[in-house]
């Protein structure tokens, strides 16, 4: 269940465009638009240390073939191996950018993350869940949220390219945009899809992720990301966030900001420290989630015209125990304290 009162599901996503022929359009401009390697050399001072992966249509044929276990023709095998080695080395570049030969590295499609799968790949999630739950009481609801979600957010780092592209394999946000990429542009000239190879960034919580509503160049609003957590710290300060992200907003970001996001965007904050990076842009509208805001009912904030809003957890999330469904039989394999899942599932 999310704040806003919806019970949270799993969506497998199939990979087709869906709606008018308008609305298959729009999705294939956001899909184009918002690629991260169309904004990253303007906004790169303010964004963590990324490098691009180009991909072919034959690599990204290869590549789908790889994740349904089909068996490859030595030609695709090549290809295949090749888009590999493109990754090893952006995540070597990164490395020596860095200078730390042994940072983790975050990847994803110049679409969308893989973070629909890190939950799936039962081998690397169990370790990382089963030592963050070792910290909390087994009734405290909220501590194993945000243990989960910590979970998830370590599980996304990797270390070599072999595990960037398993990882990948069990993400359908992955394969679903792969597809539609390749079927959209079967008959037309373009085909641009990138892999974005980018540090790790350890110091980062799921405590400092925000999501930030530009609409006709205004910050309307601001939200926090993880909306079935409550974080103490982020109640107490919401006012101090708001105006640290607007002042970066506005007198940092607006100028080099583009145009067509300046029209309407969803952006993705994290605040580290006191500063504040952008971790990506979005399409404006229904395809990016509102988080604690809704598209409908708060039109006219999101929108701009209403004042700007920051709403951030203010209180333990009520019927928390209905977030923990879609994880259930994770929980359980994690969780070596038999009392846990009756709190989880029958807590009163």
């Amino acid at each position: 269940m999310t704040a806003q009162g919806t019970v949270a599901v799993m969506n497998v996503e199939d990979g087709e465009l869906h709606g008018t022929p308008e609305e298959q359009r729009q999705q294939i401009n956001g899909l184009l638009n918002f690629g991260m390697h169309n904004y990253y050399d303007q906004l790169s001072e303010h964004m963590f240390p990324t490098v691009f992966v180009n991909v072919s249509r034959k690599q990204a044929e290869a590549w789908r073939i790889f994740n349904i276990d089909s068996e490859m023709s030595e030609e695709q095998k090549s290809h295949f191996q090749s888009l590999k080695d493109n990754v090893a080395k952006a995540i070597s570049d990164i490395r020596k950018n860095v200078k730390n030969p042994k940072s983790r590295i975050f990847v994803k499609l110049s679409s969308r993350s893989p973070k629909d799968a890190v939950w799936q790949d039962k081998q690397r999630i169990l370790p990382i869940l089963k030592e963050q739950f070792s910290h909390h009481h087994k009734d405290d609801l909220n501590a194993k949220m945000i243990s989960l979600r910590r979970s998830f957010l370590k599980a996304s780092a990797v270390n070599s390219a072999d595990e960037a592209f398993e990882l990948m394999k069990w993400s359908s946000r992955i394969i679903s945009d792969l597809k539609i990429f390749l079927t959209a542009s079967e008959n037309s000239e373009w085909f641009d899809i990138k892999i974005v190879v980018r540090q790790f960034i350890e110091d980062l919580d799921v405590s400092n992720e925000f999501r930030g509503f530009v609409k006709d160049g205004k910050l309307t609003a601001l939200s926090q990301y993880q909306t079935e957590c409550y974080f103490p710290e982020i109640a107490k300060n919401a006012d101090k966030i708001a105006n640290n992200v607007k002042t970066f907003f506005n007198d940092v970001l607006l100028d080099k900001f583009p145009q067509w996001a300046k029209e309407g965007s969803v952006i993705d904050f994290a605040v580290v420290k006191d500063k504040v990076y952008i971790v990506e842009l979005n399409p404006y509208g229904p395809c990016s989630g509102a988080c604690l805001f809704n598209w409908q009912t708060d039109k006219e904030i999101l929108s701009g015209n209403k004042p700007f809003e920051i709403r951030v957890v203010q209180d333990h999330v009520e019927h928390l125990e209905a977030y923990f469904s879609p994880w259930s039989e994770l929980i359980k394999e994690a969780q070596k304290k038999k009392g846990f899942l009756s709190s989880v599932f029958h807590k009163k």
